[in-house]
């Protein structure tokens, strides 16, 4: 059975957002209209290795949740790439941390997470969220 394009869109989406950098570059790039450059990105979020920032960046591209565009107004950065949010991204980054929230609230309250959550480095158990 072959997927339709929106889920196919889903499914990059998700994958994405895993990423705690990527959902700092979208929080990032979402208070700017313009866009930011790419030299820009990397300084703010101090990240060493510009071939791990372009993979990130890759991937919100390919979610649809970035794109990358030019600066030609800027004689000084014309030749580092701007990126932005789309709008799909837009629309789906400001409402993640309140449905994670509320997702995370009820499984508490309907007792489907366990009690004795062990920590960051132990398993967690079962979910069925």
């Amino acid at each position: 059975m072959s997927k339709t394009l929106a889920e196919k869109v889903y499914a990059r989406v998700m994958v994405a957002l895993a990423d705690p950098i990527r959902e700092e570059i979208l929080r990032l790039l979402l208070g700017k209209s313009d866009g930011i450059s790419f030299t820009k990105i990397k300084n703010k979020l101090k990240i060493q290795n510009d071939a791990s920032l372009s993979n990130h960046l890759n991937a919100l591209q390919r979610s649809c949740l970035v794109e990358r565009t030019s600066n030609l107004g800027d004689l000084k950065t014309s030749g580092d790439p701007y990126y932005s949010i789309t709008p799909i991204g837009r629309a789906i980054i400001p409402s993640i941390p309140d449905a994670i929230r509320t997702a995370i609230s009820e499984a508490l309250a309907s007792k489907s997470i366990p009690e004795y959550y062990p920590g960051e480095n132990g398993p967690i158990g079962s979910f069925s969220l």
